[in-house]
């Protein structure tokens, strides 16, 4: 159990992983409807591209969120740095909701839009390391795995909440303009979680170390000394997103499919399900990590994706039901929970608490904003020009490699260490 005032320490770390990714999901829940407001153009096509472009730029921009907020949170402490996240991330959210369209003031409206994605992709990039770090250095090590699994479950619930409000605000009896209220919510949201913020304790592992043990420059020193780790960490970064956002974001939006065709209230469904599974399934993987190898569990998930992506991408196109497609897509969200409930307790343990949020801020987000956010614009890009709709399949094959990758290059790595010890 949590070593620290437990439940108030773990809720506040966890509640602004949730505002941060309720504010990425209304983005991609609602990008179909944004790209006319203000990214018009000719061709849809070109429209939806603009569209995920922008969706993209949130995760290149957070590798430097993770370097920013690492370098804070490793030189002044976790809280301060996670409450700064939380509540400059409510801004960009807010405004959104605000945003005057295309036709009110021309080639503003994108480049605002895209300046808020930016924004938001910085303060995410120190949010989700950062809980990591917070959560981990309060754990026991017994039950590590599993409260670190809660991370990304925490994230999930956060996209299952964005993606219900969001639906509620496009109904039929909806004004236009009714997008705009879920994004205000955030705004509201962002606030009570930066409260929450505020009455967590700090970990007792960074406030025992000492002025002479913290690092100088925790960037220059991430770099100097951990670069192999961070480039691993990187590696398996990438692959935690590919298989969600294939899943959830150009499956459900993108992906038309051969025999099927959704209503807006089925797709909404199979999303909120998937979405639900995923993060029911996250601790107990946690659990099964903790007892069987966080190392094993990740290998053999990246091995599942590889070999059964083409089959369930196959599968999933020539659906035949409702019914058999969740199925599907079921067995592609059980896989990849396998495969990220490990992860964050497994990145914890290879850096010090001296450079531990810098480096790890930093690694993952560029992880997940090359390999991760990139996913949608990829996976539409390959399917149009390839004119194969199981092409995104063979993404998600590599980005397994690229995980596998990942895992080795951190095993050498550490067992070089040991050796020279």
């Amino acid at each position: 159990m949590l070593l620290a005032s437990s439940r108030k320490n773990l809720i506040g770390a966890l509640s602004g992983n949730f505002l941060e990714y309720y504010d990425v999901t209304l983005y991609g829940f609602f990008s179909a409807l944004l790209g006319p407001i203000f990214f018009p153009t000719q061709d849809p096509f070109v429209t939806s591209l603009l569209t995920l472009t922008a969706f993209a730029v949130g995760y290149l921009a957070r590798p430097f969120g993770g370097m920013f907020f690492g370098y804070l949170g490793d030189k002044f402490g976790r809280k301060k740095a996670l409450s700064l996240a939380v509540i400059l991330v409510t801004i960009p959210t807010f405004a959104i909701g605000l945003m005057p369209s295309y036709e009110e003031i021309g080639i503003l409206a994108p480049l605002l839009v895209l300046l808020c994605r930016i924004l938001q992709g910085i303060c995410t990039g120190g949010e989700y390391p950062g809980a990591a770090v917070f959560i981990a250095e309060h754990s026991g090590p017994r039950r590590k795995a599993l409260l670190c699994s809660l991370v990304p479950a925490s994230s999930l619930l956060g996209a299952i909440t964005g993606t219900l409000i969001g639906a509620l605000f496009v109904q039929e009896e909806m004004p236009p303009w009714g997008w705009r209220i879920p994004f205000l919510i955030g705004g509201a949201l962002g606030f009570s979680a930066f409260l929450l913020r505020r009455q967590i304790a700090e970990t007792h592992v960074f406030e025992t170390l000492s002025e002479v043990a913290k690092s100088p420059n925790p960037i220059w020193t991430s770099f100097k000394s951990h670069t192999p780790l961070i480039l691993g960490t990187a590696l398996i970064g990438a692959g935690t997103l590919v298989p969600f956002n294939l899943v959830m974001v150009y499956m459900s939006s993108f992906m038309e499919h051969e025999i099927l065709s959704f209503s807006t209230s089925e797709s909404l469904l199979m999303t909120s399900g998937l979405m639900t599974l995923f993060m029911l399934i996250l601790p107990i993987c946690g659990l099964l990590a903790q007892k069987w190898g966080r190392q094993k569990m990740m290998i053999s998930s990246c091995f599942f994706n590889a070999l059964l992506a083409y089959p369930l991408f196959y599968l999933s196109y020539f659906a035949e039901s409702f019914s058999h497609l969740f199925i599907y897509k079921s067995i592609l969200v059980i896989i990849s929970a396998g495969f990220v409930a490990p992860t964050v307790s497994y990145f914890t343990d290879l850096f010090p608490p001296q450079t531990r949020y810098t480096a790890l801020g930093f690694s993952i987000a560029l992880g997940e904003g090359i390999g991760g956010g990139t996913t949608p614009l990829i996976a539409t890009y390959l399917s149009h020009t390839t004119q194969n709709p199981l092409s995104p399949s063979f993404y998600l094959m590599f980005s397994s490699l690229v995980s596998v990758l990942g895992i080795v290059v951190i095993a050498r790595t550490v067992h070089k260490r040991h050796a020279s010890k």
